[in-house]
């Protein structure tokens, strides 16, 4: 069965356009997304948790921490 698409929103694009330029909403958008790759690179079982504490550094310190935690 072919799924209907849903009709645009120009004020939805708007705004997305308006945080797509702010560069602290984009650093926030990559953490998140490098956290949620991290998990699943090293398959956590705790997910949302790991995910939280990576995100609020993107540091290779930071990173390396939780490494050592894991092992």
């Amino acid at each position: 069965m072919a799924r209907v698409a849903r009709p645009i929103d120009p004020g939805k694009i708007r705004k997305l356009k308006e945080r797509i330029s702010d560069p602290s909403y984009m650093e926030g958008a990559v953490e998140v997304l490098a956290g949620r790759i991290t998990d699943r690179l090293l398959d956590t079982d705790d997910g949302i948790a790991s995910l939280h504490y990576l995100s609020e550094s993107s540091s290779n310190k930071t990173i390396a921490e939780f490494l050592r935690r894991r092992e």
